[in-house]
C-alpha cells in the first residue's frame, strides 16, 4: 500500500511515481522492496527507513529535498502508522496482493480443510475486526500535536468569490444612488415648478375662469411665459 503527504498528495499513482522519478521508502528487511524492483522502480530511488519518526520526516522533507514522495509498506504497519499521523499522510490505492505466507502439510492430511476454514474465520469473521480495534485503535487520530490547520483553507482559495462580492456590492450601491438621485431630483424639479409665482398666479386664474376656453388659453400664456421660443439669430 501507497502512503503520501496529506492534503493534498502529489503522487496519484504509482504510474506516476515511477514516470515523475521521486523517491520512494521502504522499511529494510521487508519484501516490499524485492516488489519495488519487480515494478521497475530503480534502485538509487529507493530509500530505507528504520523508524515511523525517520519515516515521518523523509515524506515532510519530500522528494526534491531529500527525503521521499512516498512509502510502500504491508497493510498492518501502514494502518499503524496511520493511527498515529493520520492528520499528516493518507493512503491512495491500489492494494497489491502478494503470495503472502501459508502452512505446509503432507499430501492428504486431514489438518488442511480444518486450517483452511479457521483461517478464513478469522479473516473474514468480526475476530478480524476486533483484533484490529485492539491494536491499531478506532478510526480516530490520536497526534494531538498536529495542527488542524493542515486541513483547512487559506483566504487565497477564495478571492474570486471575495472579488465577485465586492463587483455586486458596488453594482447594487451604483444602482440605488441612481434611483434615489433621480426620484429626489424629480421631486426638487416638481417642488420649483409648484412654488413657481407664475403657476400660483395660473391657478389663481383658474379659479376666477368660468370658460374653460379661456382656461386652455391661460394655460397656454403660462406656458410660453415659463418657455420661451428660441430666437433666430442672423
Amino acid at each position: 500500500m501507497l502512503t503520501v503527504e496529506k492534503p493534498q498528495p502529489t503522487v496519484k499513482d504509482v504510474k506516476e511515481l515511477l514516470k515523475s522519478k521521486d523517491y520512494a521508502g521502504y522499511q529494510p528487511g521487508s519484501f516490499v522492496v524485492g516488489l519495488l524492483r519487480k515494478m521497475n522502480f530503480d534502485e538509487d530511488r529507493l530509500k530505507a527507513y528504520n523508524t515511523p519518526d525517520e519515516c515521518v520526516d523523509l515524506l515532510a522533507k519530500g522528494s526534491s529535498n531529500g527525503g521521499i514522495a512516498a512509502v510502500f509498506d504491508e497493510i498492518p504497519y501502514v494502518k499503524l502508522f496511520l493511527a498515529n499521523y493520520c492528520l499528516k499522510f493518507t493512503t491512495i490505492g491500489p492494494t497489491y496482493k502478494t503470495d503472502g505466507f501459508g502452512f505446509a502439510f503432507p499430501i492428504g492430511s486431514p489438518l488442511v480443510p480444518y486450517v483452511s476454514r479457521s483461517v478464513l474465520n478469522v479473516t473474514e469473521g468480526v475476530k478480524m475486526v476486533q483484533i484490529e480495534r485492539a491494536w491499531f485503535g478506532e478510526s480516530t487520530c490520536s497526534d494531538s500535536s498536529t495542527s488542524l490547520s493542515s486541513n483547512s483553507l487559506g483566504l487565497d482559495r477564495f478571492w474570486g468569490l471575495f472579488v465577485m462580492a465586492v463587483i455586486a456590492a458596488v453594482l447594487g450601491l451604483i444602482i440605488f444612488l441612481t434611483k434615489f438621485v433621480h426620484e429626489h431630483w424629480c421631486q426638487a424639479a416638481a417642488w420649483d415648478y409648484i412654488s413657481n409665482p407664475g403657476f400660483r398666479t395660473y391657478l389663481e386664474m383658474v379659479d376666477s375662469a368660468e370658460n374653460p376656453q379661456v382656461i386652455v388659453t391661460l394655460a397656454l400664456e403660462i406656458s410660453s411665459s415659463f418657455y420661451p421660443k428660441p430666437r433666430a439669430a442672423f
